[in-house]
């Protein structure tokens, strides 16, 4: 079996396979590039570490999971804050609910600003 070149850049793999010279990168040769390839495919990241190769998570398809997961819920608060208001029409009286729903919908916005996007804390508002 022939040897694949695995290139990476600082410990980032960025190219597989014979692709000549890519500036700034280094390669590896590797017997076998399968596992690579999948993990790359699949929208996972490889790194090139202490003579290793490792497939972690994408922090970038985490974020898209994360951004998804934020606007469905924003989406179903949506209904709330629509009954709410009607209510308030009717009353005439800012509610504390109303505060509460947009406390929680300005959290679910600023979702993205916390670092780590396989730890991140959830706000919760308990009336939805």
């Amino acid at each position: 079996m022939s040897k694949n070149k695995v290139y990476h850049r600082q410990g980032f793999v960025i190219g597989v396979g014979d692709l000549g010279e890519i500036p700034g990168a280094q390669h590896v040769e590797v017997e076998d590039c399968t596992k690579i390839i999948e993990a790359l495919n699949s929208g996972r990241c490889v790194i090139y570490l202490d003579g290793e190769f490792q497939i972690q998570e994408s922090r970038a398809a985490q974020w898209l999971f994360i951004r998804q997961s934020r606007d469905m819920l924003l989406s179903e608060s949506d209904v709330e804050i629509m009954k709410i208001r009607d209510s308030e029409v009717i009353s005439g009286v800012v509610s504390q609910q109303h505060q509460e729903l947009a406390r929680y919908r300005q959290a679910l916005r600023d979702i993205t600003l916390q670092s780590d996007p396989f730890n991140i804390k959830w706000p919760v508002w308990s009336q939805i």
